[in-house]
């Protein structure tokens, strides 16, 4: 008999904890939801829950925002600067703005100061991935010959981030389909350098121009 191996997690389990997670979170909110009712909903053990995950903070995380790896890891490639910060920030609104996204992410933000383990889950799954998916972006534009400001990739990452949680999840604006495109324009706008002036662009050395 050999000891101390875990079993092998069940796809099924995993799919109605998932299900009855984000069906609470629709109903009745972060702050109500508990780890006894989504094991209720979802004909499990509570045991079955903790096995899986540390916390409710863990389990809500996982199952809202971590179908969504290509939001945060996997860098688009549409050929142009512009279409791939679009496609990065479409893909970022919707993993923000499902129902549960919004009702999960005040709680989640509330608990990050209590829970050292969410926090470097946050910062292993989602922040990290995120940035590097972004430095990925401005690779391949350099790599295609576009020219940008030098700037730490890092910063406008999280521009693109923080401008969706401030607007989306904190003032509550209503995110439509104009949302990601106006947000990439503003990025990208302020990665191009600017253009030389007429005035350098004519002047000659030792010469007014």
């Amino acid at each position: 008999m050999v000891l101390g191996v875990p079993r092998p997690r069940s796809a099924g389990v995993d799919a109605s904890i998932a299900a009855a997670a984000i069906d609470l979170l629709r109903e009745v909110g972060y702050a109500k939801l508990t780890m006894g009712e989504v094991a209720k909903r979802a004909g499990v053990g509570k045991d079955s829950l903790y096995r899986r995950w540390s916390s409710k903070a863990a389990l809500v995380h996982e199952v809202v925002f971590e179908r969504y790896p290509s939001g945060y890891g996997g860098a688009p490639a549409t050929g142009s600067l512009l279409g791939d910060v679009e496609a990065l920030t479409a893909m970022l609104q919707e993993a923000n703005t499902t129902p549960e996204a919004v009702a999960a992410i005040p709680g989640l933000l509330g608990e990050r100061g209590r829970d050292p383990a969410l926090e470097a889950r946050l910062q292993e799954r989602w922040y990290k991935p995120m940035r590097a998916g972004f430095a990925a972006v401005l690779d391949a534009a350099h790599a295609r010959g576009e020219a940008t400001v030098p700037v730490a990739p890092d910063l406008v990452a999280d521009v693109l981030v923080g401008t969706m949680l401030f607007r989306i999840n904190l003032m509550r604006v209503e995110a439509d389909a104009s949302f990601a495109r106006q947000l990439a324009e503003f990025v990208v706008r302020a990665l191009t350098p600017p253009a030389p002036s007429l005035a350098m662009a004519t002047s000659r050395p030792g010469k007014s121009p």
